[in-house]
């Protein structure tokens, strides 16, 4: 006697005759045949599918990518058809639009540089300080975190004074 499972999944069995199967295919059970309607209606919305498993869903994927790429590549067609025309152009308000955003972000590109030259120059702007003896001159060194420029110099020698005179346009 046949499962319960092994007929509705299997359906009628080819080739096997038995006694016990008899008498139950006349009291029940029905398997959907692949002519039923409903059946037909629900294999259609699956849509054309052959594989459900693994592979079946890689095929479908690799098919539907393939279809997009042949999609886009068909836009870029029309669009480059159409660029050779000359019929891509924008209404007169668009390319206005877009050339005072244009000019919107150059100015704005512009003030962001000039504001960051400031920094930097506020940055690198510094002080010029006369260290007399080495615990000054060795904590200078330690705590600097940046450029660090010694000037040593005779106090009046005239070429020193000058270099100073430099240094401290430069600081």
């Amino acid at each position: 006697m046949a499962s319960l499972e092994s007929k509705l999944l299997d359906g009628k069995n080819a080739g096997y005759c038995s006694s016990s199967d008899e008498g139950e295919e006349q009291g029940g059970w029905q398997v959907a045949k692949d002519e039923d309607q409903h059946q037909a209606n629900v294999m259609r919305h699956f849509g054309p599918s052959m594989n459900t498993g693994a592979k079946g869903v890689l095929n479908e994927f690799a098919a539907h990518q393939e279809q997009a790429k042949r999609i886009k590549e068909a836009k870029d067609r029309e669009v480059l058809r159409l660029a050779r025309k000359g019929m891509l152009q924008g209404s007169k308000a668009e390319r206005d639009q877009a050339q005072i955003s244009d000019n919107e972000e150059e100015e704005s590109l512009e003030n962001l540089r000039q504001r960051r030259l400031m920094e930097l120059r506020k940055a690198a702007a510094g002080r010029m300080v006369e260290i007399v003896d080495k615990d000054q001159f060795t904590k200078a060194i330690d705590t600097c975190e940046s450029l660090l420029c010694v000037l040593i110099y005779e106090p009046d020698d005239e070429m020193c004074e000058k270099m100073t005179h430099v240094c401290k346009v430069r600081a």
